[in-house]
């Protein structure tokens, strides 16, 4: 991993994140919220035939949480719920490439935590 927390790859995403938008009028919404610096987040996520058609986010964030969830609506894109039920937080330190201090996770995982939440409430397990 790359030792500086505000790396190019970063950066880039922060400055130009990907899919920051409202989602269709079809899509899972949920909000989530990071107490700790009231960064919010707003996710989207349209599903059909249990495959990620598209996935996007709003919210007032800082630069960590908005590089965040631009990476992981990306990665999102073209998988089964069923794939996103298996991911980690893990999965989102290795999408973001940089090591995350213990202060600052809360903001890496802010769009995890709304994914979870939709998971649960739109796309409940049939188990």
């Amino acid at each position: 991993m790359m030792e500086s927390l505000y790396s190019e790859h970063l950066l880039r995403h922060a400055r130009s994140p990907h899919n920051y938008k409202e989602g269709g009028v079809s899509a899972c919404v949920v909000s989530v919220l990071n107490e700790g610096c009231a960064d919010d987040l707003t996710l989207y996520i349209d599903v059909e035939h249990g495959v990620v058609k598209d996935a996007s986010f709003v919210g007032t964030l800082c630069a960590l949480s908005t590089a965040s969830a631009s990476l992981l609506t990306d990665y999102m894109h073209g998988k089964y719920i069923d794939e996103l039920r298996l991911m980690t937080p893990g999965l989102v330190y290795d999408l973001l490439g940089v090591t995350i201090t213990e202060s600052r996770t809360r903001c890496a995982l802010l769009c995890y935590q709304a994914l979870q939440k939709s998971l649960t409430t739109c796309f409940p397990s049939k188990n």
